[in-house]
């Protein structure tokens, strides 16, 4: 029981990581804008059609609007990380961490 909470664990902190676009982040985005567009338009159902109708309107709307904010949101974190790696890469500065010491200044 204790390693399947870690595991679990594990993986939630790998799926946060800004290094890969923080996929957990786009999941729990992609799947609140799929959720609001199934239960906004079962929820107006119920009333009228015409609650039927602006509910599937605000529902496509949430999964339009969520999908597109978790998968740009990926995109500008990877970028930021890649652009943050580029400049250091181009840096020529080593601070000790590829060759084993640390320079004094």
């Amino acid at each position: 029981m204790l390693c399947r909470q870690g595991i679990l664990q594990f993986y939630r902190v790998l799926g946060s990581f800004n290094v890969i676009g923080n996929p957990l982040g786009l999941v729990s985005n992609l799947g609140t804008g799929v959720m609001d567009f199934f239960y906004e338009p079962s929820k107006g159902i119920i009333e009228s059609p015409e609650a039927f109708g602006a509910g599937l309107a605000k529902g496509t709307l949430s999964l339009i609007r969520n999908s597109v904010y978790g998968t740009m949101n990926s995109v500008s974190k990877v970028r930021a990380h890649n652009a943050a790696y580029a400049d250091w890469c181009s840096s020529g500065k080593d601070d000790g961490l590829l060759s084993g010491h640390v320079d004094d200044q």
